[in-house]
């Protein structure tokens, strides 16, 4: 049995350690099934110790969120007074995590767990702090509101400062930077942007940043951007907010968060080892520009890795083996078979090992 647990055999085989996983396992739980980790995503997973954040990118079906889930679930096991923010994107995207991971702890475990959107966190911020945020602008109402502020500089110096370039300069400059004064403006670097802008025209921007404020306060509404700000803000006194801080922070789909979410992270826990573990894909990013994470405290040079696909998709697929284990037909056995063959001669000329569940 001790064979079993050498990498080598995970790469082929998962322990069963009681009935309860093995009928999850035999039923096609997809959530128990997440309990086998390939040995390059366990070793990612359940190392003792990074140095300060660490970065897991690859693409689609590389494992990454598999990976976030049980880096979590170790933490929480190997740290017994711990507390964990497993973050995400959104709202539904956590609820989803929140049910696999629950399928991964115990509920004294799942306690110390917090597990939200990047925008609920900025709200809870918000809400522990007295400064409920208000109703949320739609990204069509917030561009109507640039297009407003716009006339209030009659000469503008450069044709190219647009509604949409005010909308990503105030997010990825002002907002990214915590811009506060016209004197900071003009010297905050705007590495990224694109657009150089001259002295004159910074101060152009800031007057039209001013008057966006201006129109949005009126409006008595706020963008998600905004909120994440303002929680950052918040989170920034080191005695603001105890309940709102945690040991270790665990994000999955980082691609597509905005530099203020990275700011309110990264004042949610302390600089240390084992501080930041993100997942992210930068091909799938949906929003907005990279963001560079080490102008905002976030350094990962050095501590990374990349996830490629180690096994063929139906090596791991729950239903290939709850069909294998009850002898059910497999009406895609043929196509599945015929790759078998052809995966399996590469395996023998490169030495891998891999799994297969054949039907009964």
């Amino acid at each position: 049995m001790q064979a079993l647990h050498r990498p080598s055999s995970r790469m082929s085989f998962g322990v069963v350690t009681d009935d309860e996983d093995l009928a999850r396992v035999i039923t096609g739980d997809f959530a128990a099934w997440r309990v086998f980790l390939h040995p390059t995503q366990r070793a990612v997973a359940e190392r003792p110790i990074y140095r300060g954040p660490f970065r897991v990118s690859g693409g689609a079906g590389t494992g990454k969120t598999v990976v976030a889930l049980h880096r979590t679930a170790y933490l929480m096991r190997t740290s017994p007074a711990a507390r964990v923010l497993l973050c995400t994107f959104n709202r539904p995207m956590s609820a989803r995590l929140e049910t696999d991971l629950a399928s991964l702890l115990s509920g004294e475990h799942m306690q110390r767990v917090d597990v939200l959107g990047v925008d609920q966190f900025a709200h809870k911020v918000l809400s522990r702090a007295g400064r409920r945020p208000t109703s949320i602008l739609g990204d069509r109402e917030e561009l109507a509101l640039w297009e407003e502020a716009l006339p209030v500089v009659t000469d503008v110096r450069n044709p190219r400062i647009t509604a949409a370039f005010l909308k990503d300069e105030y997010r990825y400059v002002v907002l990214a930077h915590g811009v506060g004064s016209e004197e900071t403006y003009l010297a905050v670097p705007r590495r990224g942007r694109g657009l150089r802008l001259d002295r004159a025209q910074r101060r152009q921007v800031w007057q039209m940043i001013q008057e966006f404020s201006s129109l949005r306060r009126q409006s008595g509404r706020t963008t998600y951007a905004q909120i994440a700000a303002d929680a950052a803000e918040v989170m920034a006194d080191p005695g603001a907010l105890p309940e709102c801080r945690y040991d270790h922070v665990v994000l999955d789909e980082g691609q597509d968060l905005h530099p203020a979410h990275w700011r309110l992270l990264r004042a949610a826990v302390e600089p240390g080892p084992n501080d930041i573990f993100l997942c992210e894909d930068g091909h799938q990013r949906l929003y907005g520009q990279k963001v560079v994470l080490s102008h905002l405290g976030i350094e990962t040079r050095g501590r990374s890795r990349r996830l490629t696909p180690e096994l063929p998709h139906h090596a791991t697929d729950p239903g290939c083996l709850a069909r294998g284990a009850a002898g059910r037909p497999d009406r895609g056995s043929g196509r599945r078979e015929r790759e078998h063959q052809r995966v399996s001669k590469r395996s023998e000329r490169s030495g891998a090992q891999t799994a297969w569940v054949s039907r009964s």
